[in-house]
Formats: structure tokens, sequence, C-alpha cells
């Protein structure tokens, strides 16, 4: 079972990837059956106009390149192979 939750961060503290971070929660609920083949890239590429999820993807891969991958991952990837691969 794959279960992301996001959980605000405590006061006083920012998350720089708040938008990012909802957004793989949204995605990757597995109660929405019909959202399982969509990958971050797929959302973020399809939303042109919010550019807050593209400016945190360029943020978190400035400092962490390895997580390039993690943007081509689907539920149905991820289930098919058995482990989130990075």
């Amino acid at each position: 079972m794959i279960k992301i939750k996001f959980e605000e961060p405590n006061l006083g503290f920012k998350n720089p990837l708040i938008n990012l971070s909802q957004l793989a929660e949204s995605i990757f609920d597995v109660s929405h059956t019909n959202r399982r083949d969509y990958s971050l890239n797929y959302k973020i590429d399809k939303r042109k106009k919010n550019n807050l999820w593209k400016e945190e993807k360029d943020l978190l891969l400035k400092f962490h390149p390895s997580a390039k991958d993690l943007f081509e991952q689907s539920f149905n990837k991820i289930f098919k192979q058995g482990r989130w691969r990075i």
C-alpha cells in the first residue's frame, strides 16, 4: 500500500515546496483510480498557468538533482515495480 500524506508545517516553519507537496498528495491518493497513471510532470505540464509547481520543482532539483526521476513516476508504475525508485 502506498500512502502519501501532506502535513502542514508547525507554526513558525516554512515549507518551500508546499504546493508541490499538496499536488503529490492529491495525485497519489489511492482512492481515485482515474489518477493512478498521472505523474507529477504530467500534472505540472498540464497546468502551465500555475507556475508555482514548476518553480518548486526547479528548486527541489537544484538541491537534489537525483529526485528528477520522482517526477516521472505514477502510482501504477510504482505499484508494478514494487518500490519507489529514485
